[in-house]
């Protein structure tokens, strides 16, 4: 104990423990959460493996019939089809990354519910943030990408 009341607090060198216990509400809340966390997890990756299909096989077909000709179209060459099933596989492999870092952190809250560590909270608490971050981004993108297809849309008329 210091003497002198003036001086400044004097703080211990070693940081505080990661592997102690986890409070039992914080771990209720989590598991609580898990069944739905799994369900939009699950629904997110069926429906994004459900793109990938449809945009091979429109790809497929597209590849199979040969190149469109309207008039009037600046993709005289591309067949919709094609551009269809190229956006279907771009969007359905972004939107898997998400879906599997949700599955995840479903894990991650099963194990945290069984050690209830401080460690398997921060790894649980790491993949939520990883799902958050890659949303957002993507939201970002998302964003752009309408915003300049409005543009170019309004600079064509």
């Amino acid at each position: 104990m210091q003497t002198n009341p003036y001086s400044a607090p004097i703080a211990e060198d070693t940081p505080p423990s990661m592997g102690g216990p986890v409070n039992y509400g914080v771990v209720e809340q989590l598991v609580l959460t898990r069944p739905w966390v799994r369900l939009i997890s699950l629904i997110a990756i069926l429906f994004h493996a459900l793109m990938l299909f449809v945009g091979s096989v429109w790809l497929i077909i597209s590849s199979n019939s040969g190149p469109s000709y309207t008039a009037g179209s600046s993709y005289q060459s591309v067949p919709k089809l094609s551009i269809m099933g190229i956006s279907y596989l771009i969007f359905g492999i972004l939107g898997l990354y998400p879906a599997l870092k949700l599955w995840k952190y479903a894990s991650r809250i099963s194990r945290l519910y069984d050690s209830s560590t401080e460690v398997e909270l921060i790894a649980a608490l790491t993949e939520q943030k990883k799902f958050w971050r890659f949303t957002g981004i993507l939201i970002l993108m998302y964003i752009a990408a309408i915003a300049m297809m409005v543009i170019i849309n309004m600079a064509r008329n």
